[in-house]
């Protein structure tokens, strides 16, 4: 078998760059608020949809309901934007903060650790200074 050239590569990793898997990038291909019961939903590319409650969305808290109508999408799906309180959302990190898709997922030794150190460091902070 013969070994791939440089070109053959690269032409590889542009072409895998140009077209990344809906797996790397959720976009979005809807976008709606419903104000009866403030929430936004999120029809992904997929054909997943995600409905946010309006407060969970850290740029959202302040928008005042009545701006909500106006949200749209821009690019290809890949932002959320609110033109007149200047609110600019990437889609992948919405979808990675309220589901933890795309989130660096922790081995169990490493959370076990993680609580452990916790609980040491817990215990010298409570333990009176000798003197």
């Amino acid at each position: 078998m013969r070994k791939p050239t440089l070109r053959q590569i690269q032409a590889l990793i542009d072409a895998e760059a140009a077209h990344p898997t809906p797996r790397e990038r959720p976009w979005a291909t809807a976008v709606s608020y419903s104000p009866a019961r403030d929430e936004i939903r999120l029809v992904l590319d997929s054909g997943s949809a995600i409905i946010m409650p309006r407060k969970a969305i850290l740029e959202l808290r302040g928008v005042p309901k009545s701006h909500l109508r106006e949200l749209r999408l821009i690019g290809d799906g890949h932002a959320l934007a609110l033109d007149t309180d200047d609110v600019h959302i990437y889609v992948p990190g919405l979808v990675r903060d309220m589901t933890g898709y795309g989130a660096k997922a922790l081995h169990p030794r490493q959370v076990a650790r993680a609580r452990r150190v916790s609980r040491e460091s817990s215990k010298r902070r409570r333990a009176p200074r000798p003197r």
